[in-house]
């Protein structure tokens, strides 16, 4: 169960997250000139993402804290990819972008994602959840998908990077975009991918965290390639020529997590609910979260 207070502080920083998140996505995406500073495809990109932060992803947080204090079994892994998500794009924005006027409220927004996951994690009962998974949930595939995600783009970054580094020179895309580094690089590199391996990993081990986890990277995958989606989508209204290539290749890793995340809590979920589960499984979740 969640406690009062515990309820009570998931939806206040959900609350608080979700008002930045309206007040910098309104900027960005209705703002004239917001991202003038910035390369045109950059900025264009950016106010597609703005508004897709608003159209779509602040809905999904909301309802997906609602849902978690109410113990809906999907309900967690979605709400821990959302703000995943919100920290990953905040953080590409405060070190990839020109300093605007938004600047404060990109840091606030880091800051408040980072610190609540840090605060949520130790407190999900994630036994609870490790419990509901019967033989019949596809935790290998859920696996499988996860390790090809991450060496796919480990292989991917590093071929950008690596062939610069022996030549001595600046990559293209940053010299094209004025950028002194690619922090979407930096973050894939050194927290997605190898958290993606760390939690496959702990899921053969059987740690109970892993559990949680796992369905939390699907849904930060869904939620960044259709982000992409939406990025390339106004490059294209705006008349500006880009590389369809990645939007293919996320296209189909987001129907693959989607479809995977579905079937993983579909089928955890009736085992939760078969007679033979024990109560502690079948009301599962952080959805359990304890004080």
């Amino acid at each position: 169960m969640l406690a009062r207070s515990r309820t009570l502080l998931w939806l206040c920083l959900t609350a608080v997250i979700s008002i930045l998140m309206v007040w910098a996505s309104l900027s960005g995406a209705f703002g004239e000139n917001f991202y003038a500073r910035d390369v045109t495809i950059i900025g264009a990109s950016t106010s597609g993402q703005d508004l897709f932060n608003l159209l779509f992803v602040l809905p999904l947080f909301l309802v997906s804290a609602v849902f978690t204090v109410r113990r809906a079994g999907w309900a967690l892994p979605v709400w821990l990819g959302c703000l995943a998500y919100i920290l990953y794009g905040y953080l590409v924005l405060a070190f990839g972008i020109y300093f605007n006027g938004m600047f404060l409220v990109y840091v606030a927004l880091v800051g408040l994602t980072l610190y609540t996951l840090i605060l949520a994690i130790p407190h999900i009962d994630a036994q609870e959840v490790m419990d509901a998974m019967s033989g019949k949930t596809p935790t290998h595939v859920l696996q499988a998908l996860i390790v090809f995600i991450a060496v796919l783009f480990k292989v991917l970054w590093l071929s950008m990077v690596i062939p610069s580094l022996q030549a001595g020179t600046v990559p293209q895309e940053l010299i094209e975009n004025r950028l002194p580094t690619q922090p979407i690089h930096i973050i894939d590199l050194a927290w997605i991918m190898p958290g993606m391996i760390i939690t496959v990993i702990a899921m053969f081990r059987r740690s109970p965290i892993a559990f949680v986890l796992a369905p939390a990277f699907a849904v930060l995958t869904v939620l960044m390639a259709a982000a992409l989606g939406a990025m390339t989508l106004n490059v294209v209204r705006l008349g500006l020529a880009t590389d369809l290539t990645l939007l293919a290749i996320f296209g189909v890793l987001m129907l693959a997590c989607l479809g995977a995340f579905v079937w993983y809590e579909q089928a955890a979920e009736q085992h939760a609910a078969s007679p033979e589960t024990p109560y502690g499984a079948q009301t599962r979740r952080l959805d359990s979260v304890h004080v």
